[in-house]
This record gives C-alpha cells, structure tokens and sequence, in this order.
C-alpha cells in the first residue's frame, strides 16, 4: 500500500526527509530529498568515466560550442573541486588556456550540489544548453 501510495502521488524517488539513493548500475551514492534522475556518475550506463579525463571532456564540449554554435560566451558549473582543478594557477590556468585557444569568454562557478565529475553548461539567462 505504501509503494502504491507513493507512486499514485508521483514520491517514488522524492521524500520529504533526506534518503541514500544508490545507482543500480554502478553503485554511485548520493544523498538528498530527491534521486537525479541519471547517475552523475555513469550517466545510467553502469561505466564511470576516470575523474582525469574531465578537462579532456569539457574543451570537447567547448569546442563543439565554439565552432558549431558560435558561441562567444559560456557559462560552466561543475564540482567545487573540478573548480578549483580548473582555475588553478592564475596565468597557466587549464581555465585561462581555454580562453585564449579558443578565444571565447568562460565563466566558471562552483556548484555543490554536483557530483565529482558533473558539470553542465548554461547560456546566458540561466538556460541549460544541451551537449
């Protein structure tokens, strides 16, 4: 009766109290009031990427923006860390070398409600823009 009761009223992966929800793929652990609806890990495919290849991954993406949706500004939220991985050392920041190859302006804030190795990116009036 519980079960039906929570998903007549659509609480199956949301409860009014802070729960563990763990990934059925590849056991990824996240705590809050509501599951995401993909693994930040896996992306719902049961393989983890390495944490190492996150920059890799990103100047791909700021790539496919700069030059296949001529996009002048870009707007990053990733991990705290990944931040701070980043921007790290001012001038020879891996931050500062994307800005000056691809000649773009990237904007890069932290968000602690990502994963490790989450990240989206927004345009300029908050919107996600797909990848």
């Amino acid at each position: 009766r519980a079960l039906l009761k929570n998903v007549e009223t659509a609480q199956v992966f949301e409860k009014s109290e802070v729960k563990v929800w763990e990934c059925r793929n590849c056991g990824h652990i996240v705590v809050g009031l509501k599951a995401p609806e993909v693994c930040p890990t896996c992306n719902g495919t049961g393989k983890i990427s390495s944490s190492i290849l996150i920059d890799e991954t990103i100047e791909r993406a700021i790539a496919y923006y700069v030059k296949e949706k001529d996009q002048k500004k870009l707007h990053l939220k990733v991990n705290p860390l990944v931040e701070a991985y980043l921007k790290k050392g001012w001038l020879n920041s891996i931050h500062r070398k994307w800005i000056k190859k691809y000649k773009v302006d990237i904007k890069i804030t932290p968000d602690t409600e990502f994963a490790l190795l989450q990240f989206e990116w927004v345009d300029q009036n908050g919107e996600r823009l797909e990848q």
